[in-house]
Formats: structure tokens, sequence, C-alpha cells
């Protein structure tokens, strides 16, 4: 089914469902709904939550020269 990218601010939202802290370490670079055309006993469409995360660089200055 189609993809469809929204406005609403999923950083909050995936605050609360990821792990504690690991938006300490990881920034949320995009998210994006996915429907699915399924419904759910309530009617309810199901949409799938794809939320892309990229990793922060926290390494020290000592450690920034190693590949």
């Amino acid at each position: 089914m189609g993809k469809k990218t929204s406005t609403f601010d999923y950083k909050t939202l995936a605050s609360f469902l990821l792990p504690d802290g690991i938006l300490d370490f990881f920034d949320v670079t995009d998210v994006s709904e996915e429907h699915t055309g399924k419904y759910a006993e309530t009617g309810a469409e199901k949409i799938k939550l794809h939320i892309y995360l990229d990793e922060r660089d926290t390494r020290s200055d000592e450690w920034h020269d190693l590949k």
C-alpha cells in the first residue's frame, strides 16, 4: 500500500515508544506512515509507523581519528 509522510511531530511520540535514553545516542531523522489497507475489528485502518534513526557521533576528541 502507499506511504504517507505526516506533519505530526512524531519525535515526541518516539521518545515514549523507544527505550529510555536511546535518543541520547540517536536522532530521529524521519517518520512515515504506511497505510496497509487492512482494517481492525473496530473498523479503523491498520497503519504502520516507520521511525528512522541516525546514530550521533558521541566519541570524545581522542577517538575521532579512528576509523
